[in-house]
Parts: C-alpha cells; sequence; structure tokens
C-alpha cells in the first residue's frame, strides 16, 4: 500500500505548463498498537510522522513505543523549561579566551541550567527542545540579557574592560523578524559597550541559506 502511494505521488503530471515534483513523509501505525481505539491510532501515527519528518522528505516510519517513550520525555522537558524560564532557573558560565601569548582576552557565556528535582542538565539535552517549540527566542533574550549586563559590570574593572562577551545565537533566532532590534533594545537597556560583544552563529544557520 505504501508502495502504491509513492507511485502515485511519483507520477509526474502538469499544472499550468509546471511540472511539480511532490514527495510525502509517512508514519503509519498498526491497529495493534493501540487497543483498536480510532482517536489512539491517529496519534500514533502522527507520532510516526513526525518521526519521518525529522529524518528529511519522503521518508516512512513506523510506530514503535520506544518513539511513545521518546514524545513523553521530550513533552515532559518542554513543560519544565516554559517553567525554569518563569522560575529564572538557568545560568551563565563564562568559559575563557585566550590568545596566542596566554592572555585571557574574553569568554563564551555557556548557558547551564539547573533543574530542582534532575540537577544540571546539559544544554545539548534541552536546547534541540527550546529551538522546535520556539522557546529558544524569550531564553536566547536572556542570555543575552545576561550577558551584556556582564560585559557593563566588567566595564568598571580596568583589568577586565577589554574582554569581549561571545553569545552563541540559534538560527531560529537569528532568522526571527525582531532579531535585530532586540540586540539594539538589549544594548541600550544594559549600556553595554556593543564593541566588546560577539554573536556566534551556528553552522546550522547555514542550512537554510
Amino acid at each position: 500500500v505504501l508502495k502504491k502511494i509513492r507511485q502515485i505521488l511519483d507520477d509526474s503530471y502538469e499544472i499550468n505548463t509546471h511540472r511539480p515534483a511532490i514527495t510525502a513523509s509517512m508514519g503509519v501505525a498498526f491497529f495493534s498498537d493501540s487497543g483498536k481505539n480510532a482517536d489512539e491510532i491517529f496519534r500514533l501515527a502522527d507520532m510516526a510522522l513526525h518521526q519521518a519528518k525529522a529524518e528529511g522528505a519522503g521518508s516512512l516510519r513506523f510506530f514503535n513505543h520506544a518513539m511513545q517513550i521518546s514524545a513523553k520525555i521530550r513533552a515532559d522537558l518542554e513543560s519544565d523549561l516554559r517553567v525554569a524560564l518563569v522560575k529564572n532557573s538557568f545560568y551563565l558560565e563564562y568559559q575563557p579566551q585566550v590568545a596566542s601569548n596566554g592572555r585571557v582576552v574574553g569568554v563564551e557565556a555557556l548557558l547551564r541550567w539547573q533543574h530542582p528535582d534532575k540537577g544540571l542538565i546539559a544544554p545539548a539535552q534541552f536546547i534541540g527542545v527550546a529551538e522546535s517549540s520556539s522557546l529558544i527566542i524569550p531564553l536566547g533574550r536572556w542570555i543575552l540579557e545576561q550577558a551584556c549586563l556582564q560585559i557593563a559590570q566588567w566595564s568598571h574593572d580596568a583589568a577586565l574592560s577589554s574582554w569581549t562577551v561571545a553569545v552563541n545565537v540559534s538560527a531560529r533566532q537569528f532568522q526571527h523578524e525582531g532579531f535585530v532590534d532586540e540586540v539594539t533594545e538589549v544594548l541600550r537597556l544594559t549600556h553595554a559597550n556593543p564593541n566588546r560583544l560577539e554573536l556566534e552563529l551556528t553552522e546550522s544557520i547555514l542550512v537554510s541559506d
């Protein structure tokens, strides 16, 4: 059945002299997975479809219970992230950037999340969830504010006033329509020297453009 669907979609056709190409990502669930409950089987098939889309256009995935466990963990993490943003459970660590002569010339701001029950959660575990749920926008704003406040504070120390602070910017954050205005506003509110702020763009930005 799946092969027939793919073959039909692969067939060439014409719309207003154009010949578009169509690919379909497909998620499949069995009645045996759902106890023959209609709503449940559609939910499981949608879960498999989500996995298929993540693998790229034209992918096919069958539901398995590991997906359900993974989806539950991800949903819980997203919920905890929303609470953490409200309760301000994040903090920044600063990793020194050292010149060839051994002198510290700046730092990179590294995000840390101290979960009240799970302890310290590594960024690799939650940054992807923040990006896919759009929570990366307010989280990125918070990181930028804290880094700029640190720049402003160090400006009063002769030994530290020349240090730069590098902040990682995600693709989702960089492509947000209000990003430039947000950076400008944060610099204005914190009185941070913009010459001391570095925005580091991740490789994911190059994927789309």
